[in-house]
């Protein structure tokens, strides 16, 4: 029984050794099959947005700077003459670019038996840079003054040319009663004579006939110091009891007089003798007190 069982056994192994050798015939190698692949679907999870929370926002105050105003430049106007109260120190010019409302209206004296409507003399004219003066009455003298100028002490400067007769006067003033009544007055003429002058017109109102001006100094300048028909620049000062004249920078008197005391108007004027007409252009006036 056993021997049946080995003989079996080798022939088993001689059937699965033929089976092994090259040109044998095997059973066919299965390919593999592929598992098919199960895709699951893919759940999306809901995205929850998380809320933004805004934070306030602090606005800064906002700080305005000023606005500055750039100066606007004006075109330059005519100056008008400037008069400063007494307290900040009088001054006063004019250069006669315009009319000016700065002075008094013409004051008239004469010693002709002359009234004013019967005056052929004109008021005076502003033109061109120019106070033209013409006085075509004889022994006439016409005057102007500043307003509000009531100054003791004064400095007054004028640039003045004579265009008619040579037989004339420039005047300067000051210290004059607000009634013009009285006041110092320096006289030149285009030929060179000057007076020294007090007006007091309480002669004139005691006697008609008598010469309200009371003559202080008198005399004549030097040969040509006096340009006949060119520019002269005149000075006044009234300082104190001490009046002084200069004439085209050349000083030709001081002296002292106590006859009127205080302070009064200063004034300009021009003035006839026999000859006519009397023609004075007036440049510039100026009167200031001295520091």
């Amino acid at each position: 029984m056993s021997k049946k069982l080995v003989v079996v056994g080798l022939i088993l192994v001689l059937i699965l050794t033929a089976c092994s050798l090259p040109g044998g015939k095997s059973s066919k190698a299965e390919e593999p099959v592929e598992e098919p692949v199960i895709v699951e679907p893919v759940v999306e999870e809901p995205v929850v947005e998380e809320p933004v929370v805004e934070e306030p926002v602090v606005e800064e105050p906002v700080v305005e700077e000023p606005i500055v105003e750039e100066p606007v430049a004006e075109e330059p106007a005519a100056e008008e003459p400037v008069v400063e109260e007494e307290e900040q120190g009088f001054s006063f010019r004019d250069d006669f670019d315009e009319e000016s409302d700065n002075y008094t209206e013409e004051i008239y004296t004469t010693t002709q038996a002359v009234t004013v409507d019967q005056m052929q003399t004109e008021p005076p004219l502003v033109q061109d840079g120019i106070m033209d003066w013409k006085i075509r009455d004889n022994e006439t003298y016409a005057y102007k003054f500043i307003n509000d100028s009531l100054v003791e002490d004064v400095v007054i400067e004028a640039k003045w040319k004579s265009n008619g007769q040579s037989l004339n006067g420039v005047a300067l003033l000051c210290r004059a009663s607000e009634d013009y009544t009285g006041w110092y007055e320096f006289r030149m003429s285009a030929q060179g004579e000057w007076q020294l002058l007090q007006y007091d017109k309480s002669i004139r109102d005691n006697d008609p006939f008598k010469n309200p001006y009371v003559t202080i100094k008198k005399g004549v300048a030097k040969q040509k110091l006096v340009r006949v028909t060119g520019d002269n620049v005149s000075k006044f000062s009234c300082v104190g009891s001490k009046l002084s004249y200069e004439v085209n920078g050349t000083k030709i008197i001081e002296t002292s007089n106590t006859k009127i005391k205080g302070g009064g108007l200063v004034g300009f004027g021009a003035m006839s003798a026999s000859y006519l007409p009397v023609i004075i252009h007036w440049d510039y006036l100026s009167a200031e007190q001295p520091e």
